[in-house]
């Protein structure tokens, strides 16, 4: 709930404006391994074995990692709680 909340503020600043983007230049392969990382004990535990699959040469991105990394974490945590085991 509390992160409920957080998220809601934060997209509420965002969309006022009064957020800080802090945007670097990163490759994107190691956003994406970096959170899958993190959220590997958490597939183990649910039956589940994430697998990431890019081109090497996907060149560089520039975003907020931060906020980059709550989506993709977002996004593979629903995966992970609606997703059947293998």
């Amino acid at each position: 709930m509390n992160r409920m909340v957080h998220k809601l503020l934060d997209l509420s600043k965002y969309e006022a404006g009064r957020m800080r983007v802090h945007r670097r230049t990163i490759q994107p392969g190691q956003l994406t391994e970096r959170v899958v990382a993190d959220l590997q004990v958490k597939a183990q535990e649910a039956g589940i074995t994430i697998h990431t699959d890019y081109p090497d040469n996907l060149g560089l991105i520039r975003v907020d990692t931060d906020l980059m990394e709550e989506v993709l974490i977002n996004l593979i945590d629903n995966a992970l709680r609606y997703a059947k085991s293998q």
